[in-house]
């Protein structure tokens, strides 16, 4: 299988990293397609109170779902959120700002623990608010945060692949 094509072989340059691509399409399909029965049953048997990316695997569960869930950190490498109306992103769990590592803010500028929690507690009128990004965050994450264009005509937030041209894991060449 190591073999290039020319030495009628299959190609493949190091098959622990194209396992890990294929494990991640299975994870990107479990987080973009959140309808499908396979998403479904995974969620109602693995992770009925997580989403897939902070869900906790127990020594008890299957092979295959322990293999899909090790691939979650290819993912975290380049899935976030596209703003839209940004009703269901965490500002500090989120992965949603481009520029920063893991598209998450670390930065806490508050003692008290309130204030904001949500994105959409960030706009004001399809704009970000300023002065509330600026009591939450470090002077580097309020400037790497409103370089994000805010999607247009109340469109939902959707996940989007950083590395993609079309935002879509699967248009990904792996190896």
């Amino acid at each position: 299988m190591y073999y290039s094509k020319k030495e009628w072989g299959m190609g493949f340059r190091n098959m622990n990293l194209f396992n890990a691509a294929l494990l991640a399409k299975q994870g990107w399909h479990i987080l973009t397609y959140t309808d499908s029965l396979m998403t479904k049953v995974l969620k109602g048997k693995y992770f009925p109170n997580a989403n897939f990316l902070d869900a906790k695997v127990s020594p008890a569960a299957r092979y295959t779902w322990k293999s899909i869930c090790s691939a979650r950190e290819v993912l975290r490498k380049g899935v976030r959120r596209m703003i839209g109306v940004s009703e269901s992103v965490d500002i500090y769990r989120g992965p949603w700002v481009p520029t920063l590592l893991e598209f998450r803010v670390r930065s806490v500028n508050r003692e008290d623990r309130q204030g904001p929690n949500m994105v959409k507690e960030l706009l004001t009128d399809g704009c970000w608010g300023l002065e509330v990004l600026q009591n939450l965050s470090s002077r580097d994450e309020v400037e790497a945060i409103t370089k994000i264009p805010v999607l247009m005509f109340n469109s939902g937030d959707f996940l989007s692949w950083n590395y993609g041209k079309n935002g879509d894991f699967f248009s990904q060449k792996c190896l």
